[in-house]
């Protein structure tokens, strides 16, 4: 293992920001395998999930880059991280609770894409801040292994633990959110912690 890549492996920070990339490939994957699901059980015909889409995903382009902007030029990248953690918290639980009812599956989903969308762009900026030049290709891979690597045990576990429970998956989801919660979130290089 050459120098660059043990020194991005063993800076806390840095470790932080991998665990956010595949918490969040993880996560997403798991939640976008049981979601159309959810919506094929109310009787949803496959070829009009695309309509749910439509409608889960546009508020989270009109909210999600504006208020990256707005946190970015006020110094509250932290504060918009914690509250986008929250904002895929809540999108998981109200899922759980709330998978056999149309309008909280919509609301879900919505409040689930909204706080990944904030979330998901902050990390390379987060990544690239705190790495020089020359160790910047290690620590991206490194950042990109752990977002493949969730995005495939995500994608795995959600169709492995939907075929033993069907709330399994939403279950598995909302606790590794807040285990992530409580081994700690990435901070932006600025932040006030």
């Amino acid at each position: 293992m050459g120098s660059g890549l043990r020194a991005v492996l063993q800076n806390r920070e840095l470790r932080l920001i991998y665990l956010a990339s595949f918490v969040l490939s993880f996560t997403l994957n798991m939640f976008f395998f049981v979601y159309p699901l959810s919506w094929t059980e109310l009787g949803l015909p496959k070829s009009e999930l695309w309509k749910v889409y439509l409608i889960i995903f546009f508020p989270s382009v009109l909210l999600g880059f504006p208020s990256v902007r707005y946190a970015e030029k006020r110094g509250r990248l932290w504060l918009l991280s914690r509250i986008s953690w929250l904002l895929i918290a809540v999108g998981y639980l109200a899922y759980l609770v709330g998978a056999t009812q149309e309008w909280l599956l919509y609301i879900s989903g919505g409040i689930f894409f909204i706080g990944y969308t904030v979330f998901q762009p902050l990390l390379p900026s987060f990544l690239t801040q705190r790495v020089a030049l020359q160790g910047r290709g290690a620590a991206t891979g490194c950042y990109n292994f752990s977002g493949f690597l969730g995005a495939a045990l995500g994608g795995m576990l959600g169709g492995i633990l939907s075929h033993v429970a069907y709330s399994l998956p939403q279950t598995v989801g909302l606790v590794l959110l807040v285990a992530w919660w409580l081994r700690g979130l990435p901070n932006p290089p600025d932040s006030p912690l």
